[in-house]
């Protein structure tokens, strides 16, 4: 008998003990909460608002926060400034890397390909949720001489003026060498604030050819100033076919001809050549993820997951769909982080040829735009 107390004695000071312990709770059997319960997520986005960027991550905003496990509430905040890097900066070097604080937005490729010092971190090394694919149009004022009715008429177009941000954008360059391979003659300027500043030199006249991406055109700039006859659309980048080639049209504008066959309308023959290759290596990876939300290198892999699972769903979401229409389009296509990280980490692998090719294109872009 006084063994069998022993043994209860000893088996009550066990569960005193368990009870008491660190880390373990009167419920130990319930799971942990969430990782994002009661948390905020802020998407910081390298870019003024009114872009492409700004409306893609304010629709994610608002829609993937109920399909994460935790709810975490998800704001945006605006840092713009040297082509997202300083957005990209803030996030891989300031912010505390435990998983509250994503990049969103165009992350630029040719910042590290051209070891822009403005950046200074390794987009490698950034842990990607989900990507949106978006293809690029070009478009010009109606009143260029000698007057432009139709998209073919801007090969007799004098005096053009293009518009960009910054010499080494991902923006700037495959606008210039769409332009180029073109044969347009027009001078070059940057320092534009966005695709806002783009539209509003547009709409002043400061300059008569730009080009934005789909998300924006599409909700902006039909509404605004092709449907009452300022600009006149040229063509659209396109989207990956099967072959992993820019030849389909993006599905929010059917009616804008793709780059690869309004070039070969004209010249008889598909774009080639080292121009062609240049762009591909830049707007390729676009077709599948021109804008990213990521967290940091270092961010816990409980919210990598946890951000990741979110993302089916949200794809998913009716609202979200509702609202990814009227802000990218219709037919918006996204990817998980998987895929994205593969396309990423692929289009940062360049060849040392087309490194000099592009450092070679920059220094030409600097005297156009006259700067050193």
């Amino acid at each position: 008998m006084n063994h069998i107390k022993s043994l209860l004695a000893v088996s009550t000071l066990s569960m005193s003990a368990l009870a008491l312990s660190p880390g373990v709770t009167g419920t130990a059997a319930m799971a942990a909460d969430p990782y994002y319960k009661g948390k905020t997520v802020k998407f910081v986005v390298g870019y003024r608002p009114g872009g492409g960027s700004d409306l893609s991550c304010r629709v994610f905003a608002k829609h993937m926060s109920k399909h994460v496990a935790g709810n975490p509430t998800i704001i945006v905040q605006n840092m713009p400034g040297a082509s997202g890097a300083n957005a990209l900066n803030y996030v891989g070097e300031v912010a505390r890397p435990d998983g509250l604080t994503a990049i969103c937005g165009t992350l630029s490729i040719l910042l590290p390909i051209l070891e822009d010092p403005a950046l200074r971190v390794d987009l490698r090394k950034f842990h990607y949720i989900a990507g949106v694919a978006d293809s690029q149009v070009m478009y010009v004022r109606s009143d260029v001489k000698p007057g432009i009715k139709k998209a073919s008429d801007v090969f007799n177009a004098q005096g053009l003026v293009l518009g960009g941000f910054r010499v080494t954008s991902a923006k700037d360059i495959p606008e210039r060498l769409l332009a180029d391979m073109l044969g347009l003659k027009y001078r070059y300027v940057a320092g534009l604030r966005g695709d806002g500043g783009g539209r509003a030199a547009m709409k002043q006249g400061i300059i008569n050819l730009y080009m934005e991406a789909v998300a924006s055109f599409g909700t902006i700039t039909m509404p605004t100033m092709v449907k009452n006859g300022t600009v006149v659309p040229l063509f659209q980048s396109g989207l990956l076919d099967d072959n992993g080639n820019l030849t389909q049209k993006d599905p929010a504008l059917p009616n804008i001809p793709t780059f690869h066959a309004f070039y070969k309308a004209k010249f008889g023959k598909e774009p080639a050549g080292q121009k062609w290759d240049a762009i591909l290596s830049v707007l390729g990876p676009y077709a599948v993820s021109q804008r990213s939300i990521a967290l940091s290198p270092n961010a816990p892999k409980e919210a990598v997951a946890a951000l990741r699972a979110g993302v089916p769903a949200t794809l998913k979401d009716k609202g979200f769909l509702a609202d990814a229409k009227k802000s990218m389009g219709e037919g918006i296509q996204a990817f998980g982080g998987d895929r994205v990280q593969k396309t990423i980490l692929k289009a940062l692998d360049v060849k040392p040829e087309m490194k000099k090719f592009f450092r070679a294109y920059v220094e030409e872009g600097k005297k156009l735009a006259g700067r050193k």
